[in-house]
């Protein structure tokens, strides 16, 4: 069962620079059909032929590692795997054995995952007959509503999620994880990831597991997405036969997931004996909100044209590296439904780290006085249109596969479906409204207002050797109140 750590780079997420003032709701795909039966599961179904006479399902239960308590951290990633290890009518491993058996392989057909918010469970079916279909919701409602969580069945499982843990113990998911915890800290995303405590894992009693499963697997927290050769007839009996007779009940209340932002510069280090490359960063945290109107977009849009213009020009600065820094970059990450971090990142080339920050800070503070120009905007706002008709273009006549990834990272990111040639239009039309203006007033409210935290990824032996967060503030602060003009500050970064 593979697990999505990170929440994975979509573009739903913005910084808020303006305030959304209205209220239309992007255009749904009419190739979307929703549904819902009586007990509150609700489905999503979208007809597609390719490949022919194929369907492909996924079913997610909206609670994952941000549901679990301080006693259950992994938890939800065991209810996950023991779904595979016994069900009342496919005990033990029997259930593996039922799906090989249709034709389906596991890892390629079959799958599941646990995240933040959702536990989901895959499956692409080879055909689209009823019986097939049949079987594929019958499994799933088996995996849902009817776990046995058999004592025997959970020791043997253990060792396969520990050694799923072990497997996301190279360099990049360890620094990878600790720059998540350290953006992250205070709020439970740095407590609960989806993989979660092996201690918890190695010691929790079945009925422990069982418990989050008689919390969270109830059909009114259930939503089915079904892409492929059929019709919503089809799919509502299907699905009132399986799942029809399941009980809603009362949910436990989730936990609120908030991130408090100190406004206060900050420096972690992170030291990792592995670290070959060091890299420095400065991340500037806001809230943010999931897209759902226009003026919700475009500050998004005012956002993404900031971060390609400056990522745009930083590449321009580092074609040929400094003696300090070989290559700057900027980019702009989701950190959970409602916040996004910007950041700058710089590969340093030396252990000089108060030059290299030094470098860092008078950029930054250059852009931020001086702001960016007309063909700036011009070249970035090219760039994002066209990106977005690139995504466009690729979830038209394509496959079940790729359509069904498409809807299920909106519904986990808690994103209104849309149509994507409407959005791409939508972004056009609404980006070639924003002025260079905003961007450069956006740049300013970003670093005003939201003094970074600096992350150093150096070696472990260099750790004592980086400035301490006195003097890095120090320097924050000398950049910030003596901005040179760009064209110094690029003669600044060459004569390092």
């Amino acid at each position: 069962m593979k697990n999505n750590y990170l929440l994975l780079f979509v573009i739903f997420l913005m910084l808020g620079c303006q305030t959304a003032k209205e209220n239309d709701v992007f255009q749904e795909p009419n190739t979307y059909i929703r549904g819902q039966l009586a007990n509150g599961m609700k489905y999503i179904l979208i007809e597609n032929e390719q490949p022919e006479k194929r369907i492909s399902l996924q079913l997610v239960v909206h609670a994952g590692s941000l549901n679990e308590q301080d006693h259950q951290k992994g938890i939800a990633h065991l209810v996950e795997h023991m779904a595979f290890n016994g069900t009342e009518e496919f005990p033990a491993n029997t259930l593996i054995e039922h799906q090989e058996a249709l034709g389906l392989s596991f890892g390629r057909d079959v799958n599941a995952m646990t995240e933040y918010y959702t536990t989901s469970y895959l499956m692409h079916l080879p055909s689209n007959q009823q019986s097939m279909l049949d079987e594929g919701l019958y499994m799933l409602s088996q995996q849902v509503s009817a776990l046995t969580f058999d004592q025997f069945e959970l020791e043997k499982e253990r060792p396969v999620v520990e050694e799923e843990w072990r497997s996301g113990l190279t360099l990049m998911s360890r620094l990878s994880r600790e720059n998540r915890k350290i953006l992250t800290q205070g709020s439970l995303l740095a407590e609960r990831s989806p993989i979660g405590d092996m201690d918890v894992v190695q010691n929790a009693e079945a009925q422990q597991v069982k418990s989050f499963w008689q919390d969270w697997y109830h059909p009114n927290n259930m939503t089915l997405i079904a892409v492929g050769s059929l019709n919503q007839k089809q799919l509502e009996q299907s699905l009132q036969s399986h799942f029809g007779l399941l009980k809603p009940q009362s949910l436990p209340i989730a936990s609120e997931v908030t991130l408090p932002i100190n406004k206060q510069l900050e420096v972690a280090i992170i030291d990792d004996p592995e670290i070959s490359t060091e890299v420095l960063s400065l991340n500037f945290r806001f809230p943010m909100a999931v897209v759902t109107n226009s003026q919700q977009l475009r500050d998004q849009l005012v956002n993404e044209l900031l971060i390609t213009m400056l990522n745009n020009r930083l590449r321009e600065l580092y074609v040929i590296g400094s003696d300090n820094i070989s290559k700057m970059a900027a980019m702009s990450q989701p950190l959970a439904t409602h916040y996004r971090n910007n950041r700058v990142m710089a590969i340093l080339s030396s252990e000089d780290y108060s030059s290299a920050i030094k470098e860092m800070f008078t950029h930054v503070s250059s852009f931020t006085e001086y702001g960016f120009i007309q063909n700036d905007i011009d070249t970035a706002r090219t760039q994002l249109i066209a990106n977005q008709y690139t995504i466009a273009d690729s979830l038209t006549d394509t496959t079940n596969r790729r359509l069904l990834m498409s809807t299920f990272n909106r519904i986990r990111t808690h994103q209104p479906l849309v149509d994507q040639q409407y959005y791409a239009h939508k972004i056009e039309e609404i980006s070639q409204e924003i002025t260079l203006q905003e961007i450069n007033r956006c740049l300013r409210q970003m670093v005003s207002e939201g003094n970074p935290i600096v992350i150093a990824q150096v070696s472990e032996n260099n750790r004592a050797k980086f400035p301490s967060t006195l003097n890095v503030t120090a320097h924050w602060d000398k950049a910030m109140k003596n901005p040179l003009p760009l064209k110094i500050s690029l003669m600044f970064q060459m004569s390092l």
